[in-house]
């Protein structure tokens, strides 16, 4: 590949990429249903027919000390009802990514992980902020918004374990490695792996656009485009600058927060 020009870099790793496995399909069944509304029992029910594997970590997960619940759930439609709709589906989306994950070593992934935990702990806040936002939407979006760095990891591991495990002056110099290098960088892989995946329109655009600094097409890509550049302030960056400045709305975040971030970090890379 080193033989290749820019083009053909590209070419050859959007092939790659596009032979890659599917992400969990009780995962993307459950994000093709609307954020805001809640929905029946039946509709999740039917999601996980087939998947008898996820609802036994979806189980799991809802009863770790990360969801803090005071009761122990002990069925789905226990999780439902306690959880509601739109947070078990964040927790399937979050555990269908961990799974993809565990392919790797857990030491080259964990700053992918963790910066995409701190991205949705910080975007769910913001959110929180206006009346007419979702926080698990925006949860969930902070959470997927990286995947193209996952994807072009497991189409050229060797290669891009040696990107991730380099320090660059700034997050242009780091895209202009990753362009030089594969001929694509992660944004423009993450918007192609999710539109393979199945993934809505939005959280697609998520992954493509999440380093746009303007031209924001609703509230919620400014939220997430904003939320990234937190997550890499408080100490989970994407990779390794040696120059980074401070992002607005660092006064928005507070101890809780940091300390959700910490403890959703823990309970799945456990």
């Amino acid at each position: 590949m080193a033989s290749l020009d820019i083009g053909g870099r590209g070419e050859y790793t959007l092939s790659r990429l596009n032979r890659l496995p599917a992400f969990n399909d009780t995962a993307v069944k459950l994000l093709a249903r609307p954020f805001g509304d809640e929905e029946p029992i039946s509709v999740v029910e039917a999601a996980f027919r087939s998947d008898p594997a996820m609802a036994s970590q979806l189980l799991v997960a809802a009863n770790s000390a990360a969801m803090g619940l005071r009761t122990h759930v002990a069925t789905l439609r226990h999780a439902v009802a306690v959880l509601g709709f739109n947070r078990v589906r964040s927790l399937v989306v979050m555990i269908a990514t961990s799974s993809y994950m565990h392919q790797f070593p857990l030491k080259l992934v964990r700053p992918i992980w963790s910066h995409g935990i701190a991205t949705a702990v910080i975007a769910e806040q913001l959110a929180g902020y206006s009346d007419r936002l979702s926080g698990a939407a925006l949860y969930t979006a902070g959470l997927t918004h990286d995947l193209g760095r996952l994807g072009l990891l497991a189409a050229d591991r060797h290669r891009y374990t040696t990107f991730l495990q380099a320090e660059y002056q700034d997050r242009d110099q780091s895209e202009q490695c990753e362009w030089e290098q594969f001929g694509v960088i992660h944004t423009v892989a993450g918007g192609l792996l999710t539109q393979l995946w199945g993934f809505p329109e939005n959280l697609c655009g998520h992954c493509e656009n999440h380093h746009a600094e303007s031209g924001f097409d609703a509230e919620e890509d400014r939220i997430v485009h904003t939320a990234c550049l937190l997550a890499d302030a408080v100490g989970y960056p994407e990779v390794r600058l040696r120059s980074a400045p401070e992002p607005e709305g660092m006064d928005t975040l507070d101890d809780t927060c940091c300390s959700l971030v910490e403890e959703r970090i823990r309970a799945f890379l456990s």
